[in-house]
This record gives C-alpha cells, structure tokens and sequence, in this order.
C-alpha cells in the first residue's frame, strides 16, 4: 500500500470510478465515498461491461475455463463467488458478474434501512471486488486500486468517520490476496463455515509461507502519509482463524508493506521508473538525483515542514517531456525545463500566486526567449498583471531577460549569477519572501540529499498478518 500526498481535485461526479488499461496493467481510480459505495464502484468497474469488452476478453479468460480442472481452480481454489458447476463459459460467466454488479448498485441505495441489509451488502461488495481481483490476477493483470481523498480535512475532522476509512483498509486489503493460486483470505482469515469445506486442497511450503496481493493499493491525497501509522496498527490487530492461530492448522501469512511515496528516495525512484518505461536515456551531464531535485524545486511546497512533490506531477512532466522530443534524443535538462510547460500551472512553483505561475509555464514551454505581446497572448494576463509579475518574478531571480525586453525562465532553482547584484534592496514583500523561498528551496533540498543518503528515512514498514 502506497501512500501519496498530493493536493487534488474532487471528480465532477463522484460516483464515477475510471478503469485505464494498457496491455498487462490495469489501474482503477475511485474516489472515497465511504466503505460500501467505495467496494462497491470498484467491484462493478473491475467486472463492467468496459472491462470485458477492453481487457477480460475472451483470449484471456477463456484458457482460465477450459476444463473441468481449470474451473474448479477459479471457483474452489481463487473462491470466484457467484459461480456453479453450469456457468463454465465466458459468455456465462461474464453475464453471471455484469448482472450480479447491476444488482448492488441498484441496492446501494438500501443499505442503512437496517443492521442486516448493511451487513449482507457489504459482505457481498467485498465479495465482489475479491472475485475481480483474482480474477485479473489468475489472467496475468497486474492491477493498481487508487483510493482519492480530495479533502482529509474533511475525513479526519470526524473520528468516527477517519475510524470507517482505517477499517476500509483494514479489512479489505488482505482479503485481495492468494497463495498459490487459492484464495488467502480463505486460508487463513475466513471463520469455520460451508464455505470453508469448498476449498481446495493446498500443499504449504514451511520455507515459503507468504501469500501476494491480488492487488496494489495507492491512497492519495492532501497528508494521507499522517495515516501511515494508523493503517499499520490496523493491519497489526487482524485476527486470524482460532485454528490457525493456535497450531491446529497450518497457515500462511498476509505480508502488507506500507509506504510512503513521497519521500526523496521514493521520488528518485519515480524518476528511474519513468526514464525506464519512457525508454529515455539522460545526457551524459544528468544524473537521476539532479533530475529529482530539478523536479523537488519545480514542485516542491516551501511553507510545508518538510521538502516533497507529488510522484503524478513527475510522472506526468517526464511523459510531457517525452512527447515532446525526438524518440531518439537523450533527455536534456532544457527538455525537462520545456515538458514544465506542459503541465498544469498549478502545480508549478505552489508558492506563487495563480497568475504568475501561469506566466511561468509559458515562459518554461518556450524555446525561445518570449517579448511582452507573447506572454500577454499565451498566458491571458492583464497588462496591469504582467508589469506586475513580471518585475516580481526577475527580481526574485526566476525569469531573466535574455535580450532587450525578451524574457525566459531560469532553470528550477537556479540563481542567475548576474541577477543577483540587481535584487533591490527595498524590493516589496512579496519580492523578498519569493526570494527567502527560493534560497531555502535550494537549501532544504541540498539538505534533504545529504540525510536521504546518511541516513536513508523509514520509507517502507511491512506488515505480516499471520
């Protein structure tokens, strides 16, 4: 389970849950609507007909049905719900899970007429989105759930409500789990029931007891980290069946590793992914720590106590910056400056006020220093705005003017040389506190390198619950 600190935005319909899909990964976006509707929206995203007709297609799912042993596997071993013994063709099997969707969402609207309609309701979402996840698992899918919180102040103001999303995750992430093709959940945390008596058969190696996630899990949001501790101790109380508990039976174990996306370390590795999937060398004078801090000073929140960025808006400049090159040129740090300017303002410099950082992603998407007519026109600025920032943002040493009344943007925490005799000494407040943030973005960052390498922060915490 990641967990990212990102300021976003609420979707324009909340009950909308986005599916994207490339040929061996899916990713599924919801945002928190509380337990049941969040199990539910993404249990019927994961089984929709989108989903069917775009990545559980036939070629897939079909090898997972062909004869009588491959299906008893799903149905008995991965405990697909709502299967029997006539539903052993993907024509069936799709219409069985489109239909059975169908029906908790129209039962949404039911759930607090009493105690056990709730209860039923949830047992059959968490059910559902279990039958998805190992589906997509036993088909070779590799699969992300992003669980958005646009507003944790929001969350957090109520205790009982934060209390309903810890026991979200706590009970549902473990039950998205398999150890060797059978349903972990099943083996070891499920009580003594009927269903139990359908498991299959499962040989466990003493030296190799740990199940897999069926799912990766990404929770995102404005200060989701400040949860991390909560969520360990959460997955820390699971309990686990008596028998297994108590040696009667042999069990598996559930390892959850819990981390943190944001730090330097994670983000250096966001960095090193990207360039990897992009297929994109740097230029012999980039390293992977220089891009990072390119990247920390372009988006990094100064007024924060500590240093960071959001791994999406790196991920998203390093794909604007790749569209924007020739395929076969090495990355360099112009390119990056360029890819900047595809990006949404405001993400770039937070500390700025709206319309200057919107004078700056102009300045960055350019190739060429821009005159006054240009960056009225591209940015949508004011003449009264633009005399304005563009005073500020040259004296605060972010923009330069390359030639006579031609202006381009230096490069994220750079400090033009020659700028520095002209700061004035009585330059407005808003002038000297972009100038005390730009100094002490370039310090903490600096900082932040040295500790990240002496003394590498508890980025990852794993949990075994078993």
């Amino acid at each position: 389970m990641t967990l990212v600190n990102d300021r976003i935005s609420e979707f324009d319909d909340g009950r909308i849950t986005y599916l994207g899909h490339s040929e061996d990964e899916v990713h599924v976006a919801v945002q928190w609507g509380g337990p049941i509707p969040t199990l539910v929206r993404l249990g019927v995203a994961l089984l929709s007909e989108r989903a069917f007709d775009r990545i559980l297609t036939t070629s897939r799912v079909d090898p997972l049905l062909s004869g009588t042993t491959a299906f008893d596997t799903l149905r008995l071993g991965r405990q697909l719900g709502w299967l029997s013994d006539t539903e052993q063709n993907y024509d069936d099997l799709r219409a069985r899970y489109e239909s059975v969707g169908t029906s908790l969402l129209y039962r949404l609207g039911t759930r607090n007429q009493s105690p056990e309609i709730w209860s039923r309701l949830c047992c059959e979402a968490h059910g559902l989105l279990a039958t998805a996840t190992n589906l997509y698992d036993a088909a070779g899918v590799d699969l992300t759930i992003h669980i958005r919180l646009p507003d944790t102040d929001q969350l957090t103001r109520d205790d009982s409500r934060y209390n309903r999303f810890i026991t979200f995750v706590k009970n549902t992430v473990p039950k998205n789990a398999a150890y060797r093709g059978n349903s972990a959940s099943r083996m070891l945390l499920e009580e003594d029931g009927d269903k139990l008596g359908y498991r299959l058969p499962v040989d466990i190696d003493d030296t190799d007891r740990d199940a897999d996630l069926t799912a990766d899990w990404v929770v995102v949001g404005p200060d989701v980290a400040s949860f991390r501790d909560d969520i360990v101790e959460a997955f820390k109380s699971v309990s686990i069946r008596e028998q297994v508990a108590n040696g009667t039976e042999e069990g598996i174990r559930i390892p959850i590793e819990v981390t943190t996306a944001n730090t330097y370390s994670n983000l250096q590795q966001t960095v090193q992914t990207m360039l990897e999937r992009l297929g994109r060398p740097i230029s012999d004078n980039l390293d992977v720590p220089t891009v990072t801090r390119f990247y920390l000073l372009a988006f990094g929140n100064i007024p924060h106590k500590s240093l960071t960025c959001s791994p999406f808006d790196i991920a998203e400049a390093l794909i604007a910056t790749d569209r924007l090159e020739s395929t076969d040129d090495s990355l360099t740090m112009q390119a990056l400056v360029r890819g900047l300017g595809a990006v949404d303002s405001k993400k770039i410099y937070p500390w700025l006020p709206p319309t200057a950082r919107e004078f700056m992603r102009v300045l960055f998407e350019s190739d060429t220093p821009l005159k006054r007519s240009e960056i009225l026109d591209a940015a949508d600025l004011s003449q009264t705005s633009y005399e304005r920032h563009r005073g500020n943002l040259e004296k605060s040493g972010l923009l330069v003017e390359k030639e006579t009344y031609h202006y381009e943007a230096t490069l994220p925490g750079q400090w033009p040389q020659d700028g520095l005799s002209s700061l004035a000494e009585d330059a407005d407040a808003d002038v000297r506190r972009w100038i005390m943030y730009e100094k002490l973005l370039d310090a903490q960052v600096n900082a932040q390198s040295v500790v990240s390498i002496q003394s590498p922060p508890r980025s990852l915490t794993r949990v075994y619950i078993g």
